[in-house]
């Protein structure tokens, strides 16, 4: 007979579920369950003891960001992504730093910093008119996601995190791994390696 989860950890447990694919981070659920790190931690446990959730990275990583999905879940291969790629020149960090500050900047215009995808949607169309990608625009949302700029709200809402702003000048999507298409064949001794990384870090 399973067992039944008490309040806390239903309501941990239905935040993992309505990730679906996207997955939640630990910081996330703390957010918006409104319980503290440590008790998040403890139900992730249980849970996870459960057979209910599992910790995944996206793209198979072993190191960064780390999110729950449900346990029979799959998370989003798209997940984070190779964003605004330049063909002879690799990544176009002013462009993505640019929209990015752009749609902070809209955040900040708005009530208590909140904004639907929608409206978030129609400011990145406005600054991309000419070269409008849905995929692109997902790939900024979740690097804003994951950078923890923008925390996600129940109804497609979502919040700036304005001590995350405050705090932090560093975020994943400098990092030149995190856009690079071949990720996947990068390893030491390799003929893709760290070592020959033509990025500038």
């Amino acid at each position: 007979m399973e067992i039944q989860l008490n309040e806390e950890q239903q309501k941990i447990y239905n935040l993992v579920v309505n990730s679906k694919k996207s997955g939640i981070t630990k910081a996330n659920l703390a957010k918006n369950a409104g319980l503290n790190t440590k008790e998040v931690e403890k139900i992730i446990k249980t849970l996870e003891n459960r057979d209910k959730i599992k910790s995944v990275r996206p793209n198979g990583r072993t190191t960064g960001v780390k999110l729950w999905i449900d346990f029979n879940q799959t998370l989003d291969s798209s997940l984070p992504t190779n964003v605004f790629r330049q063909a002879d020149q690799g990544v176009d960090d002013e462009l993505i730093e640019r929209i990015k500050q752009k749609l902070i900047y809209f955040m900040q215009q708005q009530c208590d910093g909140r904004a639907s995808l929608d409206e978030i949607r129609r400011v990145y169309k406005a600054q991309q008119s000419e070269h409008y990608d849905e995929m692109d625009f997902d790939r900024i949302v979740n690097l804003l996601k994951y950078d923890s700029i923008l925390i996600e709200e129940e109804n497609s809402f979502f919040k700036l995190n304005p001590f995350r702003q405050q705090k932090f000048q560093f975020y994943l999507s400098y990092l030149p791994c995190q856009t690079c298409p071949v990720f996947n064949q990068c390893k030491p001794g390799n003929t893709i390696s760290p070592e020959k990384c033509v990025f500038e870090w």
